[in-house]
């Protein structure tokens, strides 16, 4: 027997059962032979064999019946409504005689490859004009760098600041300097 025709018996005994209820039913308990059934289970709902009811489904578990179809060979069936729709086969026609036709052949021409047509005015590519970079000139550019003896002699100050020291200190560090 298939595993099909015992699943189908077994509901047939007892309709109502559960998919594991019928994997036990037919000796099929363990894990892998659950997933079996319950492949055939479908199979055989999605043929009409069986007809999954959730009437019961405040458990949450279908249950499957049998219809009228459970157990019913339609090969059968099947195969005398296959033999009375073919007919049998009316006399063969022959098919006209083909034409030869004579193949025309061409050969490459060696030629020069096309020109390729320049782009219009509206395929050109568009270069946007970058700004100009200009270095600012230095202070005293073409002057000769002044000593400090003439710094001095001008009336410049020197600072002296302790180790690690700024003259311009930053913003987020002193803020009372620039309120």
């Amino acid at each position: 027997m298939s595993i099909s025709q015992d699943i189908q018996r077994a509901v047939l005994e007892k309709p109502g059962l559960t998919m594991r209820q019928v994997a036990e039913a037919i000796g099929r308990g363990d894990r892998a032979g659950v997933q079996g059934v319950s492949a055939q289970i479908c199979q055989l709902c999605q043929k009409g064999k069986l007809r999954k009811d959730s009437v019961y489904a405040m458990t949450g578990v279908p249950r499957y019946w049998p219809t009228a179809a459970t157990l019913a060979d339609l090969r059968a069936l099947r195969y005398t409504k296959l033999r009375k729709r073919t007919q049998p086969a009316a006399p063969a026609r022959t098919a006209p005689a083909r034409r030869q036709v004579a193949q025309v052949v061409r050969k490459p021409v060696d030629a020069a490859p096309k020109p390729v047509p320049k782009p219009t005015a509206q395929q050109q590519p568009k270069v946007l004009r970058a700004p100009l970079l200009r270095q600012r000139p230095a202070p005293n550019a073409n002057a000769e760098a002044e000593t400090v003896d003439a710094f001095l002699a001008r009336g410049g100050t020197v600072e002296r600041l302790p180790p690690s020291a700024t003259s311009n200190p930053l913003c987020f560090d002193y803020p009372e300097a620039f309120a």
